[in-house]
């Protein structure tokens, strides 16, 4: 297997468990209404290769279901929605 590979299947396994996070909150985790989003995607700067790839799949999939880019950021505004990928640069209070 290649490294690709290796980091698409990460990148992966990571997504997924960003979704059954989301999906673990139910109806108050709703990242998208009629297009419009309060939401950011955080990506840490020391994130790992499939932390970023996973971050940009997310992104994809999200602007695909709804017509809605979420924007991918390196530092979590102090107020706001984020979704965090990856556990690189979550604060503590959020784990």
């Amino acid at each position: 297997m290649t490294v690709r590979g290796i980091q698409q299947i990460t990148g992966s396994v990571i997504l997924a468990m960003v979704v059954l996070w989301i999906v673990s909150f139910g109806a108050s985790a709703q990242l998208v209404e009629q297009g419009v989003s309060d939401y950011c995607i955080h990506s840490s700067p020391d994130a790992s290769a499939p932390e970023r790839y996973a971050a940009t799949v997310l992104q994809d999939y999200v602007a695909r279901i709804s017509g809605c880019t979420l924007p991918i950021v390196n530092e979590a505004p102090a107020k706001g929605k984020v979704v965090y990928v990856g556990f690189t640069g979550v604060p503590s209070s959020v784990l």
